[in-house]
């Protein structure tokens, strides 16, 4: 039977779902198309349909989740302009145990460490990498401006710091070394409390990241 349009929406996405999955926990060379086709629950004939072959079918995947990534990036800026620096990572370090985000770091790293036949895809990655730094570095530049950083802070050094715990919660938690939330919340606690000493004012109210958005 022929899908309607809206069927083919739904079919599309449910194969770009299953494939991140698959993808993300099984690794791109080791991945068949078989495998992902049983995952969206369809054949294969309707996988060649919509992709040529694993690797536009991969492409396709780590294009939406970057374009996903730096969204929510935007979102944020626009949604809580004036949530402090130390809440947004707070929150940003808590959402690292939700699988599409330690699943997108897997892509990240499948990506990086693929050979030739991936030489598009880094440069979409290094591409991406270099629009989401950016994108940090002004949201530490508005914080600076609202006081929440000394002026002489290295905001390279603190960026820094910000990625090397995100990254590491993320490989955490796909060794499920974070399966216990107080554990998860503890070492995020932690983290932000060291940024606060390290990089805030001395006025800076420090210790209320997690009482609110704003905090």
């Amino acid at each position: 039977m022929r899908l309607t349009e809206e069927g083919v929406r739904i079919q599309r996405e449910t194969i770009l779902r299953a494939a991140f999955e698959v993808f993300a926990t099984v690794g791109y060379s080791a991945t068949k198309m078989e495998t992902i086709s049983k995952k969206a629950n369809i054949s294969r004939s309707p996988l060649y349909y919509y992709f040529n072959s694993k690797l536009e079918l991969f492409t396709q995947v780590c294009t939406l989740y970057f374009a996903f990534y730096l969204d929510k990036m935007d979102r944020m800026a626009e949604e809580q302009p004036e949530q402090s620096i130390y809440s947004r990572y707070y929150h940003l370090f808590l959402e690292s145990r939700e699988p599409s985000y330690s699943f997108g770091n897997q892509l990240s790293n499948q990506i990086l460490q693929g050979g030739e036949e991936l030489a598009e895809l880094k440069k979409l990655h290094q591409k991406y990498w270099e629009t989401l730094r950016e994108k940090d570095r002004e949201a530490l530049l508005r914080a600076q401006a609202r006081k929440e950083i000394r002026e002489d802070a290295d905001l390279d050094a603190l960026l820094n710091f910000y990625y090397t715990v995100y990254h590491g919660l993320r490989a955490l938690k796909l060794q499920e070394e974070l399966a216990d939330y107080s554990k998860l919340e503890a070492l995020c606690y932690n983290a932000v409390r060291m940024m606060e000493s390290l990089y805030a004012p001395p006025e800076w109210p420090a210790d209320r990241f997690r009482d609110s958005q704003h905090g």
